[in-house]
């Protein structure tokens, strides 16, 4: 963790104004968060489209910017999607929301993991705010996938969110 050093605070009081010794520099530029950071669709079914809205908190002093959102080292083929991300500056306290979508046309059996990577101007991780993005197929007794959807958030199940 980087710290903010107020050694000239001494010599030129009116230099740090707003800057209080023990401040982390992350605290006095943009920081993104995103709420959940680890997501899981859970149990899809094909050709069903699952959504869910992940937020993106800016929990730094600085506006966040957040200029692309796309999913990176994806095992899925390509199943996980962006639908929106907020256009608008994320004011420091502030939050916004970003929609993703998981559309299977076939489901195999097992974890299917993807990135959700945003562009932003947090200066850490070179602008990248990210966070771990899951669905599982589960095969049932007789071989066949369940024809279910449903939405894991934290481990709690909420089969209405989807």
């Amino acid at each position: 963790m980087k710290r903010v050093v107020c050694l000239g605070l001494l010599m030129s009081p009116g230099l740090f104004a707003g800057c209080e010794c023990g401040d982390t520099l992350n605290n006095l530029t943009a920081q993104g968060e995103l709420d959940p950071a680890v997501y899981s669709f859970g149990v899809v079914r094909a050709g069903a489209t699952c959504t869910a809205t992940i937020k993106v908190k800016n929990v730094g002093q600085q506006d966040l910017a957040v200029n692309g959102a796309t999913f990176v080292d994806d095992n899925s083929g390509g199943r996980f999607s962006v639908s929106n991300f907020p256009t608008e500056t994320i004011l420091s306290g502030g939050e916004g929301e970003v929609v993703i979508q998981y559309a299977p046309q076939q489901v195999s059996n097992g974890v299917q993991v993807a990135t959700l990577s945003l562009n932003t101007n947090d200066p850490d991780n070179g602008g990248k705010v990210s966070g771990q993005i899951s669905r599982e197929a589960v095969s049932s007794a007789a071989g066949k996938l369940l024809p279910l959807c449903k939405v894991t958030l934290d481990s709690m199940a909420d089969p209405g969110l989807c």
